[in-house]
């Protein structure tokens, strides 16, 4: 392979350290100087990398924060309806159970249609609390 030539002007004490470590039996001033210039080169195109990409992985952390604030906000209402729910509701008489599935699965079926619905039309009951809120 053709090499250039290159000169270069080094400081005494780098100077010295780069001639000890050439004194190494198989090892040359120009190998140790190649050899530090391509892990330098290559440590530079890391940094190139990772600049490049640092804007969206920073804009996609900020995006799970959000959606793992949102789950714990929603998992924590959730838990706080079904305590109130089973702490306020009354036992059901034996007799009525037949009727009271019958009516919950009709409440169940409309509520399942209003989830389809708002997900389909983007909107969310968040968006609503939030425009009652302001």
């Amino acid at each position: 392979m053709k090499k250039n030539r290159h000169c270069i002007y080094l400081e005494p004490k780098l100077s010295e350290r780069l001639t000890a470590l050439a004194e190494k039996p198989g090892t040359t001033i120009s190998n140790v100087i190649a050899d530090a210039l391509r892990a330098y080169f290559d440590r530079r195109g890391g940094d190139a990398l990772e600049d490049r990409f640092k804007a969206r992985l920073d804009t996609i952390t900020g995006q799970l924060n959000r959606m793992e604030r949102d789950q714990r906000i929603d998992l924590e209402s959730l838990a706080l309806w079904i305590r109130y729910q089973l702490t306020l509701s009354n036992p059901v008489p034996p007799g009525q159970w037949a009727a009271l599935q019958a009516i919950g699965a009709e409440r169940f079926q409309k509520f399942i249609e209003e989830v389809g619905r708002r997900i389909a039309n983007g909107s969310g009951i968040g968006a609503e609390i939030v425009k009652i809120t302001k």
